[in-house]
């Protein structure tokens, strides 16, 4: 609840200060790699967001997610990363 709650009052930082410790002392949810990702989304961090958005993932189809990866794919250069899951996100 805490790194939602930093993610909601754009403590971005914190978020993720709090979500990659929780995860590196295996205290996270599934839903970790997400908020962490959209912490840093929010924070214009896309290089960043991307390893945790490609982990939530691998647990979960989810089109939040999806979206967000390519739109950080696409932030970063990424085409054919993007192109490719745009055409996931098509079928």
């Amino acid at each position: 609840k805490l790194l939602w709650s930093y993610v909601h009052t754009k403590r971005y930082a914190e978020a993720v200060e709090i979500g990659e410790r929780s995860v590196k002392e295996g205290c996270a949810t599934p839903q970790f790699p997400r908020w962490i990702a959209d912490a840093h989304y929010r924070a214009g961090n896309f290089e960043d967001c991307i390893r945790y958005f490609e982990l939530a993932l691998d647990t979960q189809e989810d089109l939040y997610v999806m979206s967000k990866l390519l739109s950080a794919y696409e932030k970063t250069g990424r085409a054919r990363k993007a192109e490719a899951l745009r055409q996931r996100i098509q079928l």
